[in-house]
């Protein structure tokens, strides 16, 4: 078997990478044979339905059974060798009777094609909230917006103390003396003196 790779391993030894097997690898794994019948494969286990691997009948590597793998059928086959045609993905086992021998196709189911996708599952709960990252760097002012409108006027408010009163000018010049004014009504009639007594010759007393 040319394409034998040896016992299945899911990881590459050492890490914790998947092991990649190649369209037409061989394998064994529990006594059992498997080969590769997709392009490339890893991550499963070769019984897996969905790793890509066929089991190879009569592959329990206790006998003789030789495995090909090739577009043609193997020459100078012997009674249960087995021939994986590598153009059509079939297993076949040479068998021979009384009177012919000839490769009989293996009940091996190949894979389909893939079916429709399925429908949408339902939305799972909403995960809590993450914490909040860091702010983002200010970006650039913007254009001004225009002026708005003159909002109404204000009401008046209360009138202030009164200040001090401040220090009195100087006298100003005297004005211009204005027109004589009317003469007043004649004043009342004074009381009556005492009588006069004329003495001496002219010198009168009170």
């Amino acid at each position: 078997m040319s394409n034998y790779r040896g016992k299945h391993r899911k990881y590459v030894a050492g890490t914790s990478q998947y092991a990649v097997y190649n369209y037409g690898d061989i394998v064994s794994r529990n006594g059992l044979y498997y080969v590769c019948d997709v392009e490339t494969t890893s991550g499963y286990l070769p019984e897996d339905s969905q790793s890509g691997f066929l089991l190879m009948v009569g592959g329990t590597g206790g006998g003789t059974v030789n495995f090909a793998f090739s577009p043609t059928p193997p020459e100078n086959a012997n009674p249960g060798d087995q021939w994986f045609d590598s153009n059509s993905g079939l297993v076949f086992v040479y068998v021979s009777d009384e009177d012919s021998s000839q490769w009989v196709q293996l009940n091996i189911s190949v894979p389909g094609p893939a079916g429709p996708t399925g429908p949408t599952g339902s939305i799972g709960p909403t995960g809590p909230q993450g914490s909040t990252g860091p702010a983002g760097p200010t970006g650039p002012q913007g254009i001004p917006g225009n002026t708005g409108p003159t909002g109404p006027q204000g009401s008046v408010g209360p009138a202030g103390p009164i200040g001090p009163q401040g220090i009195a000018g100087n006298t100003g010049p005297t004005g211009p003396a204005g027109p004589q004014g009317l003469q007043g009504p004649p004043g009342p009639t004074g009381p009556t003196g005492p009588p006069i007594s004329v003495v001496d010759g002219g010198t009168y007393s009170v």
